[in-house]
């Protein structure tokens, strides 16, 4: 038979088996994947805006007044400077305050943002009550569609 004849031999080391290490490799620090999670969280945390929640208890008439009276739009809620907002939307400032690690990406917003995640009670005694930025069940799957394609990208990279 005439032609050229090709022979792999991989003495254990498959292709198949290079690409899956990569991809263990990857699922052992996750450290690439945290910058696409990030993007999807503050997507998510500008929902949580727009829809006031959900569950977010409605501003008081008397918290409306006082905004007025400091020079701020009476709503809409955790909007009063908007900086919170801000920081808690954009990718960019939600990955300097969050701690990488090789298993797990801790995202952590302003002083504020944790007050308003928890609640609060303030000199006087007064309470705020928690106003959480929630991520639905659509940005939890998001996220998991985020972390998958950085674990088939370590595949086919491998």
């Amino acid at each position: 038979m005439a032609g050229t004849r090709y022979q792999v031999k991989t003495y254990g080391d498959t292709i198949v088996a290079r690409k899956l290490m990569r991809m263990a490799d990857r699922a052992g620090d996750m450290r690439p994947a945290w910058p696409a999670v990030t993007r999807v969280v503050a997507r998510g945390f500008e929902r949580s805006y727009q829809q006031q929640g959900p569950g977010w208890a409605p501003l008081k008439a008397s918290t409306e007044r006082r905004r007025i009276s400091e020079g701020y739009p009476p709503g809409p809620i955790r909007t009063r400077s908007r900086h919170d907002r801000q920081q808690m939307t954009n990718p960019f400032f939600l990955e300097q305050d969050s701690r990488e690690q090789r298993h797990s990406l801790d995202i952590w917003g302003t002083d504020v943002a944790e007050r308003h995640q928890y609640g609060w009670t303030m000199r006087g005694g007064k309470s705020v009550p928690a106003r959480p930025l929630i991520l639905t069940r659509w940005y939890q799957d998001q996220i998991a569609r985020a972390i998958e394609r950085s674990l088939i990208e370590a595949y086919e990279d491998g």
